[in-house]
């Protein structure tokens, strides 16, 4: 019915497409599923997020700095203020302080001295 030839080159093409089906089976079992667009889309957005805290981090770390540079001003500029005054006016400065800070405690009645 068929010749030994016919017969080697439908063998040969059975083989090529049994190995044509075997690697895209492989192929199609292993590939990764493709990502939904709402997933693409949470990525996008948690990646947003995280930009705008590294952002705020930032600012933060930026006013930090800020403030402690304004602090040390003020330490700096009062230190030089009241170096100039002499040893009696500051003790009789923090005595009428404590003075203010005793009255408005009577006042309010949480100290009974």
């Amino acid at each position: 019915m068929f010749s030994n030839k016919q017969l080697n080159v439908f063998l040969i093409i059975m083989a090529i497409l049994i190995t044509f089906g075997a690697v895209w089976l492989t192929y199609s079992a292993f590939k990764a599923p493709p990502v939904p667009e709402v997933a693409q889309h949470t990525d996008l957005q948690a990646q947003k997020i995280q930009k705008e805290i590294e952002a705020l981090g930032k600012r933060i770390n930026d006013l930090e700095a800020a403030t402690k540079k304004e602090v040390r001003v003020i330490r700096e500029k009062t230190i030089k203020e009241i170096s100039v005054l002499p040893p009696n006016d500051i003790c009789s400065e923090l005595n009428r302080e404590l003075s203010k800070f005793r009255m408005a405690i009577r006042s309010e009645g949480l100290d009974d001295f």
